[in-house]
């Protein structure tokens, strides 16, 4: 930076002393701002490329994980519809490289047609609970069964296919509103009026004409908001899922709401309508 500055004065001294014309200085001048913003540009680009390699080494890492959940030998099928629920028979579980206990002997059940809020502070194992239930860990104490049976007899992809999950940070990809909620279900064709249907079938945003119209002009960039409603609540009603888990950073719950609470401090309010069970943030 000295030699840059030092340049620029030295300019300038040989135009005060008449050695340089005005105009040369004025060229100088703009050949150096050319010269440092291209400097600035491949800078720039050799920091990216280290950020991509940092990237590409935690993909790599990622790959190269070994399973820890594991299809059975000899899987059962997820019953269809459910009889008697799900439930969680003092489960306790634990993150890997840690010893703290994310949920520590927690049992409650909920019941076919049940609508269940798990409330309780940040760190409680509110998101966890549904992370097992979806088994992309298995709890190391108790288990989870569906009528009956631990989901660990279940094979993987009959069991995910059951469930339907929206997490906090789901993403929004830069596509259309449309495919957006097609990624839900990539077996369907990408025009299927089922995908339009499951926008209107979702919360109150998605119903929005803007979203609609987004939805019909696939061609076109969709906005921030349809996007934003339809990839989250879309994607879960395209999948028609008999089981569908939100878990949120906040909620409060209605008087109305039974409530249990579970060993780990979280408690369960159930009800039989969805407004009266909870109301999100």
């Amino acid at each position: 930076m000295a030699a840059i500055f030092g340049t620029f004065a030295y300019i300038a001294w040989r135009t005060v002393q008449g050695t340089l014309s005005i105009g040369a200085m004025i060229m100088y001048y703009g050949a150096f701002q050319v010269g440092l913003s291209s400097l600035q540009q491949v800078l720039g680009g050799l920091a990216g490329l280290y950020e991509d390699n940092l990237f590409l080494t935690y993909f790599h890492e990622f790959q190269t994980l070994e399973r820890t959940v594991h299809d059975p030998s000899d899987p059962r099928p997820v019953p269809r519809p459910m009889a008697a629920g799900i439930a969680f028979e003092n489960v306790s579980f634990s993150y890997p490289d840690t010893d703290r206990s994310a949920i520590d002997n927690v049992s409650f059940a909920v019941r076919p047609g049940e609508v269940t809020a798990l409330v309780g502070a940040n760190g409680s194992g509110k998101t966890t609970l549904v992370k097992l239930l979806c088994r992309l860990y298995d709890p190391q104490q108790g288990r989870i069964t569906i009528d009956g049976c631990d989901l660990r007899q279940f094979g993987l992809v009959d069991l995910r296919r059951a469930m339907s999950v929206i997490f906090q940070d789901y993403a929004q990809y830069q596509l259309t509103a449309r495919q957006n909620i097609w990624i839900g279900n990539v077996a369907l064709d990408p025009d299927d009026a089922a995908i339009e249907a499951a926008a209107r079938d979702s919360e109150p945003p998605p119903r929005s004409p803007a979203c609609v119209t987004a939805l019909r002009r696939s061609s076109a960039r969709s906005s921030r908001t349809a996007r934003s409603s339809a990839s989250a609540s879309g994607r879960r009603w395209l999948w028609r899922a008999p089981s569908y888990a939100a878990p949120r950073s906040s909620c409060s719950t209605s008087p109305r709401a039974r409530s249990t609470r579970s060993p780990s401090g979280a408690s369960s309010n159930t009800s039989a309508r969805w407004p009266r069970a909870r109301r999100c943030s």
